[in-house]
C-alpha cells in the first residue's frame, strides 16, 4: 500500500501544479495569473516582407501595462534584402474580460535604430496609430507560458515568464 501512494503521490501533486491552459475559472483568476513580467515574442510576414518583434511585456496588479523592446523589419526591394531595426515601446491598460485580454494603448511608436535618417522618407509611425484597444483570445495560460491571439489570421504571440 505505501508503496503505490509513493508512486501516485508525486503524480497527483504535479498534476496539481500545473494547471492545464485556460483552466481558470474567472477573468479574476486570469488576471491574477497574467500580473508580472513576459518575454514575447511574434512573427509575421513571408519571405518577401516580415515584422518580427521581442518585448518584455509587464502587466501591473493596477491595471496598466507596458511593453517595450526591438522590432525588425524585413522586405525586398529590387531583389536586395533589406533589415530595418525599430525600438517598439507601448504603454496603456488591460484587464480580463469574458476570458480574454483587453488592451487598450494609450501610446505606441517605432524609434528606428538601424537606418538613422530613413523616417524622412519612409516613417512606420505614420502607419501606426497613436492609441488603439482590442481583445486578445488566450490560446493559453499557465505559470510559465501566455499565448495570445490578436487576429485569426495572424501566428499567436508566444510569452515566457520572467519573474516568478
Amino acid at each position: 500500500m505505501l508503496s503505490r501512494l509513493l508512486f501516485i503521490a508525486p503524480i497527483f501533486l504535479g498534476a496539481c501544479a500545473s494547471p492545464y491552459p485556460n483552466s481558470f475559472t474567472s477573468d479574476r483568476d486570469i488576471e491574477k495569473a497574467v500580473v508580472g513580467s513576459w518575454q514575447c515574442t511574434a512573427e509575421f510576414g513571408d519571405d518577401k516582407r516580415s515584422l518580427d518583434v521581442e518585448t518584455v511585456d509587464s502587466y501591473a496588479a493596477d491595471g496598466t501595462y507596458k511593453s517595450a523592446g526591438p522590432a525588425f523589419v524585413s522586405f525586398q526591394v529590387e531583389g536586395e534584402y533589406i533589415e530595418l531595426k525599430y525600438w517598439f515601446g507601448s504603454f496603456g491598460t488591460w484587464k480580463a474580460e469574458d476570458g480574454e485580454l483587453l488592451l487598450a494603448s494609450e501610446d505606441l511608436r517605432l524609434t528606428i535604430l538601424s537606418h538613422p535618417g530613413i523616417e524622412e522618407v519612409f516613417d512606420l509611425n505614420d502607419s501606426l496609430p497613436q492609441s488603439m484597444a482590442g481583445p486578445a483570445s488566450i490560446i493559453e495560460l499557465t505559470e510559465d507560458n501566455l499565448v495570445l491571439s490578436v487576429d485569426s489570421n495572424l501566428p499567436p504571440v508566444m510569452c515566457v515568464r520572467l519573474d516568478g
